[in-house]
């Protein structure tokens, strides 16, 4: 099947056009290699949010730094662990560590002057069993989690890794808690352990910003359950939690409305808290690739207007030729601003050009 991919749009082209030299050029499938005009996305943004990626040190058998071009990778300014820094990585079954990919990650943002963000440090899933589900007691389990969030979080400083997610997806889609998928309430027979989670990072280092991220977060029944879990277990006014990562796997096709990202943004930030995008991706097929452009932009149009609440919005994600939506799916897609080639896609100046 051709690759969608094939075709770069060059500044100043219009949007009309760019369609039609799209479906004229898409035959052609030699691509120069990526290079840069000495604007980026984090540059362009820089007044507004940190501009992030998702990225890979060898889990799943993709290395982002030994793929990806290092004047691609300096689009961005902060970098995610796409799984490296979650505790099935970090951790074994031994109760150890395993440090060398994490380590890495922190070593590789340094040198290239970007920001990591930590991800994630409880989990129902990617999470070795002897942490909770085969745990001989609450008690045990409790110590576990503490002994591994005080054992990163000293491996890493402020500097190093300056925010964490410290809860991932701890509530149903239906808005209610996780109970029976998730080990961490079974044993706990209730949420406190969420509570427990961010009462640990903050003991263990006062300086990190401490973040809640869960996806599906613009359905009303989910937020409105998230909102209720801060304000159960007091974690803003305790001083536990920072910030709300809202995990953007949308689709191309309108989900969710510019008007429910924008009352989901301003809800979070209203109650004092900071927004983090965290894993921004757009699922769509490779004929609907003609719609990804008005799509992002609109998106972005939105992030702009909350600027005020908004810190990061990472892509899960570099480029087109690695996304866990493949598999997830199971088709393929094509959901970022760069293409299986490395290239600017028509997408990717449709949200720069918003700020130049």
């Amino acid at each position: 099947m051709m690759k969608m991919s094939t075709f770069v749009l060059r500044r100043g082209v219009p949007a009309l056009l760019a369609v039609s030299l799209f479906f004229s050029c898409a035959q052609e499938e030699e691509m120069e290699p990526y290079e840069s005009d000495g604007i980026t996305l984090a540059g362009s943004f820089d007044e507004y949010f940190d501009i992030g990626a998702a990225v890979a040190l060898g889990v799943n058998s993709f290395d982002s730094f030994n793929t990806y071009e290092d004047s691609l990778l300096a689009e961005f300014n902060s970098f995610t662990a796409e799984n490296e820094m979650k505790p099935s990585v970090l951790r074994t079954a031994t109760k150890g560590f395993s440090w060398s990919a994490a380590d890495r990650l922190v070593a590789e943002a340094a040198s290239r002057g970007a920001r990591v963000r930590g991800h994630a440090l409880v989990w129902h899933s990617q999470t070795p069993d002897w942490f909770a589900k085969t745990a001989a007691n609450k008690e045990a389990a409790r110590q576990n989690m503490k002994d591994h969030i005080e054992a990163v979080l000293a491996r890493y400083d402020e500097n190093e890794v300056y925010c964490w997610d410290v809860v991932n997806e701890a509530i149903s889609d239906g808005g209610d808690y996780r109970k029976t998928d998730s080990p961490w309430y079974t044993i706990y027979g209730g949420p406190e352990y969420i509570r427990d989670a961010f009462q640990f990072a903050r003991d263990a280092n006062p300086d990190v910003q401490l973040f809640y991220n869960d996806y599906n977060i613009v359905n009303t029944p989910k937020q409105d359950m998230i909102v209720k879990m801060i304000e159960d277990l007091n974690l803003i006014e305790d001083g536990l939690i920072d910030g709300v990562g809202i995990q953007a796997h949308w689709n191309i096709n309108n989900w969710p409305s510019k008007d429910t990202i924008r009352n989901t943004i301003n809800r979070f930030g209203e109650m004092g808290l900071r927004v983090h995008i965290t894993e921004l991706d757009l699922t769509g097929r490779e004929s609907e690739q003609p719609l990804l452009a008005n799509r992002y932009r609109d998106i972005f149009e939105v992030f702009i207007e909350c600027s005020e609440y908004i810190d990061s919005v990472t892509f899960w994600g570099v480029a087109d030729d690695h996304t866990w939506l493949n598999s997830h799916r199971g088709y393929p897609n094509f959901p970022f601003v760069f293409s299986e080639e490395h290239q600017r896609k028509t997408a990717y100046y449709s949200i720069r050009n918003l700020v130049e």
